[in-house]
């Protein structure tokens, strides 16, 4: 078998449990050529089984979101 599926079928063991999660984080991106570094912030929600959205903001664009409706829809604002 190969390592990723057993990896894989691992973290689905373990996660199986999570009904829900609630979570934020910083993301810094350095762009090595034009030597820019971007800073984000943002927030993550799921409600399992298929539901979930994701907030990122940056200082100097739109704040921009990402959800999972559950009907095999993504809707981007």
């Amino acid at each position: 078998e190969d390592r990723v599926d057993t990896i894989l079928r691992e973290w689905s063991n373990k996660t199986a449990s999570i009904k829900s999660l609630y979570i934020t984080f910083n993301r810094t991106t350095k762009d090595v050529i034009w030597r820019k570094t971007v800073r984000a912030t943002g927030s993550a929600r799921y409600l399992a089984p298929t539901k979930a959205r994701l907030d990122i903001e940056q200082p100097t664009e739109a704040a921009e979101s990402l959800v999972l409706t559950g009907n095999r829809e993504i809707w981007h604002f």
